[in-house]
């Protein structure tokens, strides 16, 4: 039965709307006029209409039908691009004539049911249940998809912003001496304040900030300089009431034969803008699920996001698809429910029936400077930074960079050098291909409880006793191979899993993982505040400060997120974390002391209290602070230690730059008698974890209470032994360890 709406969210969900609905002003408008740009100067009214119902109809119905209760939708770059290339595409082919207005009309009509056909074709992925595989399109081939149609529209905007008409046949060094250097400071003004909205983060949405300001300059240097070489404004945009117009537009053309010629164009432009579309939305909802904390439903969001594209077409609405931006504020602002995009739509429908007048004196200028810097942004957000991160990575990473880079440039040549399409169907060719690449196994190598690998650090009874009861709940998930978008998706279902099986604990073992991508740094943050809510703990071995992927975690938020405690070295570190977060929990049962006197210690190893007073007068007491290096590897010094405060690691090194803790002795336990006993050089480092006491046994008062008490010394001699077959112990596990 369907929750009745709850009136106490009323409130909230319309302020929210209202701040998502100003958002989307300047999007709906830049992006509208993208798409009819091809069409000149006289359709950029009808764009800016299409902007705009795209949000009232496309938008509207995606928010009913959706899973992700305050997502908003709205028209985003590559579906706007693809939408004024499919119009290039149809001009080109002869068949219509650009002078002619019915001709016009005919193209737009046919680029309308593209978009209604992109929606079959989403409503279709997400019955098929595909929305695993279409979020399995690499990010870097819609990096060169925008790229590329960012350095092509930009060259589309250079006449409006200089105040000059581009003709191509008087040569472009004629064209630029007609350039109005006015128009040109309209238009960088508009860039500066658009920049320094989004620096400052005004309360005010950056692009209606600089077109307002934009066209209060233009307009000053207009009236009060009286400065007559400005270039155009936009001009009366029409009043547009919805209607099914397109709808009946699509049967009166189609049974002409000159679209029969057109499907080849009409088929892979619907196919284009759907993957692209979404695309889009996955990653929205995902990112969305960082605020909404509940797992996103991929393929009911695909449904409802094409019946919103497949009826925003049939009312005149560009393509559409989720939209983090706009999903935020919503949610900043108020926003709770379903509702708040269904509100979000009426705002908009409200703003074209007032908005009419006002947007037909924005200057051409102003809308060139704002479209201009919105391309330079997007090319600059990630691009360049992976360029930038080329100069500073290790060898590892420099590949999988080089890889993306790749990518971006392949589609981006394609882009330019043949068209948009043809860049998306390139796209998906070389997705699936690293798709099935990385797919070729599994992400997950191994998965073991808690009882089947423990940590490394020596525990009392009580605490063992406490442990064995609960270390089920312990899990380690050993990872391999690449680390991306879908194989995280598919993590989270693993970890859902082990949850259902018991589960509170869980090790990320990321020692092989040899990739990881900016969209699985994003699912694992989430995912971590998913079953935060849960009560599930999570955290990841062989990520730290030293390695290799540390970079890309810390900027893509993953280290904030986890919090930098929760990366360990080593699995063991890992897992004696979660111990430790258990015996918490039972440390009023566990009652366990800070540190033990030397007469315990002895009585604990089997050495009577007699005995242990004759020995601690052969005895040196010292105090270690946290990290001092009590012992180093190699050095020729002969003395045990008895540990009867703090704790210490065993650490061998495995190479110069890698090191390897064997085991973590705690009070009431004894290191360095290797040496002691054999002669050798140390063979480990031991380092203190904490402020430490120990009783310090040289070579020489050994040999002393081995003359003076020999029955004592024998004693001794088989707490050692007891001892050192514990950490042989430790040792093979290590080694098994290194060989998995």
């Amino acid at each position: 039965m369907k929750k009745k709406y709850d009136l106490s969210n009323f409130k909230g969900d319309l302020s929210g709307a209202l701040a998502a609905a100003i958002l989307s002003l300047g999007g709906n408008i830049v992006y509208g006029m993208i798409s009819f740009a091809p069409l000149g100067p006289k359709f950029v009214g009808v764009g800016i209409i299409a902007g705009m119902f795209s949000s009232v109809f496309n938008g509207l119905l995606a928010s009913i039908f959706g899973s992700t209760k305050i997502m908003i939708s709205g028209p985003v770059v590559p579906a706007a691009f693809i939408f004024a290339a499919v119009i290039t595409k149809l001009i080109n082919t002869n068949n219509f004539n650009p002078a002619v207005n019915l001709d016009m009309l005919s193209v737009i009509s046919i680029t309308f049911f593209v978009v209604f056909l992109s929606g079959v074709f989403q409503i279709f992925f997400g019955l098929l249940r595909l929305g695993t595989l279409v979020k399995n399109i690499s990010y870097p081939v819609i990096l060169g998809i925008i790229n590329g149609t960012s350095l092509l529209i930009i060259v589309g905007q250079i006449g409006p912003c200089l105040g000059i008409q581009m003709n191509n046949s008087n040569g472009i060094l004629n064209n630029l001496t007609q350039i109005s250097i006015p128009t040109l400071i309209v238009t960088l003004c508009t860039m500066l304040i658009m920049f320094f909205g989004n620096k400052y983060k005004t309360k005010f949405p950056a692009n209606i900030l600089s077109i307002i300001g934009g066209t209060f300059i233009y307009h000053i240097l207009k009236f009060t300089f009286s400065v007559d070489t400005l270039g155009p404004v936009i001009g009366e945009v029409p009043f547009a009431v919805p209607s099914l117009s397109n709808l009946v537009t699509f049967f009166n053309i189609f049974p002409d034969e000159v679209v029969s010629y057109l499907f080849p164009i009409i088929i892979p432009a619907a196919f284009a803008i759907a993957i692209l579309g979404s695309i889009e939305s996955l990653l929205t909802i995902v990112s969305i699920q960082n605020i909404t904390q509940s797992r996103p439903q991929g393929n009911k969001e695909l449904i409802a996001q094409g019946i919103g594209n497949s009826v925003g077409g049939i009312f005149g609405g560009i393509p559409v698809s989720g939209y983090m931006g706009r999903s935020s504020i919503n949610h900043f602002s108020g926003g709770r429910t379903k509702f708040s995009g269904v509100f979000c739509g009426i705002f908009i429908l409200f703003f074209i029936l007032i908005l009419g007048k006002p947007i037909g004196y924005i200057p051409k200028a102003v809308m060139a400077g704002v479209v201009i810097y919105i391309c330079i942004q997007l090319m600059n957000n990630r691009s360049v930074q992976i360029i930038k991160k080329l100069y500073q990575r290790k060898s590892i990473e420099k590949s999988q960079l080089l890889h993306d880079l790749f990518i971006i440039v392949t589609v981006m040549i394609v882009v330019l050098m043949l068209n948009l399409i043809m860049a998306v169907v390139v796209g998906i060719l070389v997705s699936i291909l690293v798709f099935i690449a990385q797919m070729g196994r599994s992400i997950i190598r191994s998965i073991h409880r808690g009882s089947q690998i423990s940590s490394k650090k020596q525990r009392f009874e009580k605490a063992i006793e406490i442990l064995q009861k609960e270390r089920d709940k312990i899990y380690v998930i050993g990872l391999e191979g690449a680390l991306f978008f879908g194989s995280a998706d598919n993590l989270v279902d693993e970890i859902d899993k082990v949850v259902k099986e018991g589960g509170q604990y869980i090790v990320l073992d990321m020692k092989r993982i040899n990739r990881i991508d900016s969209t699985g740094c994003q699912v694992l943050g989430q995912t971590y505040l998913l079953f935060k809510q849960k009560k599930i703990e999570l955290a990841m071995s062989y990520m730290d400060p030293h390695s290799n992927h540390w970079g890309l975690l810390s900027e893509e938020g993953l280290v904030s997120i986890f919090g930098e405690e929760r990366f360990f070295s080593d699995t063991s570190l890992a897992v004696e974390y979660f111990e430790d977060s258990i015996l918490e929990k039972h440390k009023d049962e566990l009652d366990l002391p800070q540190e033990i006197s030397l007469d315990e210690f002895f009585k604990y190893k089997g050495i009577d209290e007699k005995e242990s007073r004759i020995i601690s007068n052969y005895l040196e007491k010292v105090d270690f602070r946290a990290d001092e290096k009590i012992i180093s590897f190699g050095d020729n010094e002969k003395s045990m230690f008895f540990l009867v405060k703090g704790s210490v690691d065993v650490i061998i090194p495995i190479s110069k730059e890698r090191k390897k803790r064997v085991l973590t002795s705690t009070f009431g336990s004894m290191f360095g008698e290797m040496s002691f006993i054999d002669g050798s050089p140390r063979s480990a480092d031991i380092i203190t974890r904490e402020l430490s006491t120990c009783f310090k046994l040289s070579s020489a008062n050994f040999y002393k209470l081995k003359n003076d008490y020999p029955e004592i010394t024998l004693n001794l001699y088989a707490a050692i032994a007891r001892i050192t077959t514990e950490k042989l112990r430790a040792a093979s596990y290590t080694i098994s360890e290194l060989e998995e």
